[in-house]
């Protein structure tokens, strides 16, 4: 006969409860724990925390959670104020350090291998660099305690280090060691000496504790900041010594050091610290190994069961140490079938959890992780190849506008230079027009005094009255006469004497003309906020030139100017004329660029050989010398050439 359902709803009950409470429990503590780190943020993002407090405040943090499947993703911010500032560096140590134990915890032993060399490439960016040896701790821990494997393996990390270890009480004295690198090297020794006591080298384990004791020593003289981590050095010191006791019988020795660093693990302000509850745990555990060896099940119970109220959900370990434990004190206790499932389900339980360990190191033990690493490089090469380019197509934007507007500009300058010599030559047009009518004017002035024949009717007048004077002979006819020719006579030296100064004064009127002219070509062809001028023209010689020859002349200092501004890129421009021999010379030199004479093809040098055809018509003689220092150009025509 079945119970009634009555009798099952009492448990189903009390089972749905549980249930509820279990689904409950997990979300409401990763909801706590993002609580913490969401508050620690928040303080940060306000102002209340520096990037430093941050750091430490998040460090000590993460001691907490490192078990919880989400914790890398509270250290986004971590990760981002670390990498923000180069003196920060220390503190990407600590991040890769803090992944490590996560990974740890969580039995990713390949991240965690993973993670420790890359706190190792952070750490060797600080001069001097002493390499941290949490590598081989680390692998010391993944090969196991179980003195049946690895063995082999345990010792090619050990005799690696060897050498190092042993001069790192020497280094330690002379310089500044990271105390973490020594806290590694006392964990690594206090592993060892357990393997080595196991088989009996006594050797192996006096070379051990000589090297514990002198790290240690050398330790206690320094000024340690972090007094933490010396009394963990001193720990394991003792744990060393207590381990080659045991080997060596000395069993009053051996539970002498025992109490010894529990009293230390017991009395230190560390004990809220991870390295402290684990210690005790592992003094506990070493308790009972003591009390069975020395055949005492009582006592070994009762550490049996302080043990099991110091184990938490967020301390490592996979419980076969208790397994193992109630295997042996079952045994003493003479219940063998109990002891036997104990210990073989220990066994299992190590060995799997060691196997795995070791597969995810050597079956691609980190692959994903630097798939992932390689993958935020690719990332960041893209981000940078996008920034160059943006850069490039910057720059070429900025290329192709200053060649754009070095177009424009020397288009406008090509523009303006073409306005410039046009207006030059109608200026030239204007000057030469003004010198025609000056010319004129003279020419209609003498030609007036020509036309009135002033000068020759005065001289006809008076022979006409020196006859009169020949036939008269009344006397006082005669001093009429003479007083009248005497003022003819004075009438016509005046006459011819203004006709003289007339023509005098033109000619002065039309060189000094000319020589304005050539001023005023020289002002607007070379202003003077560009160009350093000379002009000296000698007046007097231009006397006996031709009011034609002035013209060309002109017409010449035009094409010079104009040559000046198109080609030679001067600054510095003199412009001399003076009579030499019979001859007339213009002279005119520039420093600007200059160029080959005789390279140059006449066919396109049309300026020159205008330049050249003018002065043939005037029967002179044109000579240039250019070089890169400048330009000289020499015009000579005769002086003989009548007006």
């Amino acid at each position: 006969m079945f119970p009634s359902a009555a009798t099952y709803r009492p448990c189903l009950r009390i089972v749905c409860l549980l249930f509820l409470f279990i689904c409950l429990q997990y979300p409401l503590s990763a909801q706590t724990n993002q609580k913490d780190w969401t508050t620690l943020e928040q303080q940060y993002k306000q102002g209340k925390l520096s990037d430093t407090a941050y750091l430490n405040k998040a460090e000590a943090l993460s001691e907490s959670y490192l078990k919880e499947p989400d914790f890398p993703k509270y250290m986004t911010l971590y990760q981002k104020i670390a990498w923000g500032k180069k003196q920060y560096q220390p503190y990407r140590v600590k991040y890769y350090s803090i992944l490590a134990n996560h990974t740890s915890f969580t039995h990713q032993e390949g991240a965690s291998l993973y993670y420790l060399q890359k706190s190792e490439q952070e750490l060797q960016k600080t001069k001097p660099y002493f390499p941290s040896l949490n590598e081989p701790r680390f692998l010391l821990v993944v090969y196991g305690s179980n003195e049946r494997l690895n063995i082999d393996k345990r010792k090619a990390v050990f005799i690696n280090i060897l050498p190092f270890l042993k001069q790192l009480p020497q280094l330690i004295r002379n310089q500044d060691v990271p105390v973490n690198t020594s806290l590694n090297a006392m964990t690594i020794l206090n592993n060892v000496s357990r393997l080595y006591a196991r088989e009996q080298d006594a050797s192996m384990v006096r070379t051990i504790v000589d090297i514990s004791g002198k790290i240690y020593q050398q330790l206690s003289f320094k000024n340690i900041a972090d007094q933490g981590k010396l009394k963990q050095c001193l720990y394991l010191n003792y744990q060393v010594r207590y381990t080659a006791a045991l080997m060596l019988k000395d069993i009053n020795h051996a539970k002498s050091i025992l109490d010894s660093s529990r009293t230390l693990v017991r009395t230190s302000d560390e004990i809220r610290q991870i390295w402290a509850r684990s210690a005790e745990r592992a003094l506990i555990r070493k308790y009972i190994d003591f009390f069975i060896a020395q055949k005492q099940p009582d006592s070994s119970r009762y550490y049996m069961q302080l043990l099991a109220q110091k184990i938490n959900k967020n301390d490592p370990g996979d419980g076969t140490a208790q397994l193992r434990y109630s295997a042996t004190v079952n045994a003493l206790d003479h219940h063998y079938a109990q002891a036997y499932t104990d210990l073989l389900g220990a066994y299992e339980i190590n060995d799997s959890v060691i196997g795995l360990k070791m597969a995810d190191i050597n079956n691609n033990m980190y692959a994903r992780l630097i798939a992932e690493e390689k993958q935020g490089e690719i990332l960041q090469l893209k981000a940078q190849k996008q920034k160059r380019n943006i850069i490039v197509a910057i720059a070429a934007l900025l290329a192709v506008s200053a060649i754009i507007l070095l177009y424009l500009y020397m288009k406008r300058k090509d523009r303006n230079a073409r306005k410039k010599i046009e207006t030059l030559r109608q200026l030239t047009q204007i000057e030469i027009a003004e010198l025609e009518i000056r010319a004129n004017a003279i020419q209609k002035r003498l030609g007036m005094e020509l036309h009135d024949d002033l000068a020759g009717q005065l001289a006809s007048l008076g022979y006409f009255i020196e006859l009169q004077l020949l036939d008269e002979q009344d006397h006082k006819q005669q001093e009429r006469l003479e007083t009248i020719n005497l003022k003819v006579k004075n009438a016509y030296q005046n006459t011819r004497q203004k006709s003289h100064e007339w023509y005098t004064e033109g000619a002065k009127e039309e060189q000094d003309s000319f020589a304005e002219s050539v001023q005023k070509l020289a002002s607007y062809a070379l202003p003077e906020q560009q160009f350093e001028k000379t002009i000296d023209i000698d007046n007097p010689s231009l006397q006996k030139v031709s009011h034609r020859i002035k013209i060309e002349l002109l017409r010449i200092i035009q094409e010079a100017f104009i040559n000046i501004l198109k080609h030679s890129g001067a600054y510095k421009v003199q412009l001399f004329m003076y009579a030499d021999e019979g001859m007339l010379s213009l002279q005119i030199n520039d420093n600007g660029k200059g160029f080959d004479v005789y390279a140059l093809p006449q066919t396109k040098s049309l300026g020159l050989q205008s330049l050249q055809n003018r002065i043939q018509d005037m029967n002179g003689t044109m000579a240039i010398e250019s070089t890169k220092n400048g330009t000289a150009l020499s015009v000579e025509v005769p002086l003989s050439q009548g007006k």
